[in-house]
């Protein structure tokens, strides 16, 4: 007997039961269109899924409303193929099933009209008696049982794992991965999905552990919280934690409810070190600490290339070469000429003014006098530009140097860098995986390395602290340029001061554009929004002369919050969009991600090597085919690439950044968020780091206690790493 089309147990979501008759909209991610309920009524709906086509006959779970714009719809939460069919939904369900291709509406009507109510039994149980039909073999049979069967199994698991509160797309994923044993793996070791399915943590496969009745001592659940605080180590910048304190973290996070809690995690522990090849437990000094055994080799592998290769430079002739060293270096400076004269292996580092490329420079001629190769390299694509504009030779991104392409390195032992010497820049920005990587490729017997950068500025991103830890140690020789030369000027002289806690004021005098600007009187977030509006209405273009989207970064310590990156770009492009090209964007919804448009400052937040676009590569979106369908054309500094819709979703505003995507990068003017309520982000070094990158002019936003308070406290971000352990 049908059901009704609509049902609604106590507590429940609604069931929408009927035919899809109409699909205005599908992708994997979302579904609209309409549907005829088994009552005959013709309904609208809406849900965050995909899959569904014309004719389908499915239930759909969720709730009756009103939409804004489309008036009445039902706002479906998932949905499950209907398996109670009548003899035309038996029909429609053979006819419209891309694997019985060869079964029209005609013998369909006939399959379904033989079987009657029977066809679960028949199909499933007895398959060998269609062929009684006409024009059906039983290889038709066969697969008509096999595709019946797994639908029937789809929908059972569907149903098992829609009791977790997953989303349809979540349902899907698992499916994807495990089959009709997605939930079968939830309910015995929902733990593995952190492995396996994209998207997964620690925090997500516990919430459905907890709903599946997995204890809570339970050992899986244990080891994944152990491999969870390891890995959110890493993502602090840690490449170990100590035994003691990863005890003490899974403790606090798992919870066990019982007195010898410390006891269980330290016997997984140490089951995980003795059976796993991923972790490792490293002795120093009376304490243990505890890696992934990958990241202690890497780290074990760089300071032996340090140590071993800490020897003088053979290449030059030291007398001659310190001969055509210029008299326009300053003492700091000619020391660090020495040194790379004098070392295979050597390190400079200073801060803004010092006059590190100009010390650079001299050092390409020198190996350019003589008659050696020299190969330049930085993290990012700005910096080996900044290179390149200040050697005249070409320069490139660490990847690019190593033949990355996405999937392989094709630089390594087999196939070293071809140069006498290798000069890096923004060492700063180095963390251990691609510091490894790179020494992999590098013939310390044929090439000499001179590292580059800022102690002053942000750690990377990635774990490790190469810089600090080398000067630290004094694993290499180190030369610390401290003088800013006389043709610095005011903006990093001023740069300069926030490392010893002070901020100096506006820069006095009558010219209309001056390097330094201070406004500190601004209390209220929505205050500082404003006055950043107003700035960029009324006085960055007109009275400073600067492109608002070619010289102008606006940089904030965070992504969220009204101040954050993410509302800044909105409230920018509105600006920018309207005043610079006349164009209303559209609202964007709370949480939403906003539509990008011709003209819109962008930025590439993964490497993307098919397009051969890098991470943090800043571009103008100069082109978007009709209908919005097509490719996007967007215009780096090497050049315009096309995007197509898949591409961009690694592709986001920049008109706004924050101040560690921006980290390796200059621009004429950078406008500073420096304000009290993001204060638990703030440390000069922050705040030094974003001044840096201005090349003219620093505007520095903000309240006077958040200002002053960003610049007094001392950086704290003590990262814990092999690497800083003495005699490692």
């Amino acid at each position: 007997m049908r059901k009704a089309s609509a049902q609604k147990a106590p507590g429940k979501m609604t069931a929408l039961r009927g035919a899809v008759s109409l699909v205005y909209f599908t992708s994997d991610k979302f579904t609209a269109g309409r549907i005829i309920g088994d009552g005959g009524a013709e309904t609208s709906f809406a849900g965050k899924f995909g899959g569904l086509r014309e004719k389908d006959r499915v239930v759909l779970y969720g709730e009756f409303g009103v939409h804004a714009k489309y008036g009445r719809q039902f706002d479906a939460q998932r949905f499950e193929y209907d398996t109670d069919f009548d003899i035309e939904g038996i029909a429609n369900y053979i006819a419209s099933n891309p694997e019985m291709r060869n079964i029209g509406m005609a013998r369909a009507v006939r399959i379904a009209r033989f079987c009657g109510d029977g066809f679960d039994r028949i199909v499933t149980n007895e398959p060998e008696r269609l062929t009684a039909i006409s024009g059906v073999t039983i290889e038709t049979a066969r697969t008509l049982q096999a595709e019946w069967v797994k639908h029937k199994e789809h929908n059972k698991c569907m149903t098992r794992l829609a009791a977790y509160d997953l989303t349809h797309r979540q349902i899907n994923s698992l499916i994807d991965r495990y089959g009709n044993n997605a939930a079968r793996v939830i309910e015995e070791n929902p733990y593995q999905l952190i492995a396996d399915v994209p998207g997964y943590g620690f925090k997500k496969a516990d919430a459905l552990a907890r709903k599946a009745g997995v204890p809570k001592s339970s050992p899986h659940r244990i080891r994944a919280a152990i491999h969870y605080l390891i890995d959110c180590a890493l993502d602090d910048g840690d490449c170990l934690v100590e035994y003691r304190d990863l005890i003490a973290r899974a403790d606090k996070l798992l919870i066990l409810d019982t007195l010898d809690s410390r006891a269980l995690i330290e016997a997984q522990l140490d089951a995980m070190l003795d059976e796993s090849d991923r972790l490792i437990c490293h002795a120093h000094e009376n304490q243990f600490f505890v890696a992934l055994k990958s990241i202690y080799e890497m780290e074990k592998s760089i300071s032996e290339a340090f140590a071993d290769n800490a020897r003088p430079n053979t290449k030059l002739d030291a007398e001659r070469a310190a001969a055509i060293i210029p008299d326009s270096l300053n003492a700091g400076q000619r020391a660090a000429a020495i040194s790379a004269i004098e070392n295979a292996v050597c390190l400079i580092s200073g801060g803004a003014g010092t006059g590190k490329t100009y010390t650079v420079s001299c050092i390409v001629d020198i190996y350019c006098d003589a008659d050696l190769s020299v190969a330049l390299a930085a993290p990012t694509g700005k910096a080996a530009k900044r290179m390149e504009q200040a050697t005249n030779m070409e320069a490139s991104t660490i990847h690019r140097l190593l033949g990355y392409d996405g999937h392989i390195f094709h630089r390594g032992p087999d196939n070293p860098i071809e140069a006498d010497v290798l000069i890096l820049d923004e060492v700063s920005m180095l963390d251990v995986p691609l510091c490894w990587r790179l020494f992999q490729a590098i013939d310390f017997e044929r090439t000499n390395l001179v590292l580059v950068g800022d102690h002053n500025q942000l750690p990377p991103v990635g774990p490790g602290n190469i810089l600090r830890d080398l000067i630290q140690r004094k694993i290499v020789p180190a030369t610390i340029l401290s003088e800013v030369v006389r043709q610095a000027g005011v903006l990093k002289e001023n740069s300069i001061a926030i490392l010893s806690g002070r901020v100096p004021p506006n820069v006095a005098g009558a010219a209309a554009r001056k390097e330094w600007y201070v406004m500190d009187k601004f209390q209220r977030p929505d205050d500082v929004l404003k006055f950043i509006l107003y700035l960029y209405q009324n006085v960055l273009q007109e009275k400073l002369g600067f492109d608002l989207g070619r010289d102008v970064q606006l940089l904030a310590p965070m992504k969220k919050g009204v101040l954050g990156v993410d509302n800044l770009n909105i409230e920018l492009q509105r600006l920018i969009q309207k005043k610079c090209f006349g164009f209303d964007v559209e609202s964007v919804r709370p949480g939403g991600r906003p539509r990008l448009y011709v003209n819109d400052k962008v930025i590439q937040n993964r490497n993307d090597y098919k397009l051969n676009v890098m991470n943090g590569s800043v571009g103008r979106i100069r082109r978007i085919a009709a209908g919005g369908d097509g490719p996007r054309h967007i215009e780096f500094d090497d050049g315009v690439q096309a995007f197509e819709p898949d591409d961009m979703k690694h592709i986001s505003l920049a008109f706004a950044s924050t101040v560690h995507k921006m980290q390796g990068s200059e621009c004429e003017c950078v406008v500073a968020v420096i304000h009290k309520s993001q204060s638990f982000m703030h440390h000069r070094n922050l705040f030094y780091t974003a001044v840096t990158r201005a090349k003219q002019t620093a505007v520095i936003i903000g309240d006077r206690w958040g200002i002053r308070n960003c610049a007094e406290r001392a950086f704290s971000d003590k990262r814990n790493t092999f690497l800083s352990l003495d005699r490692f």
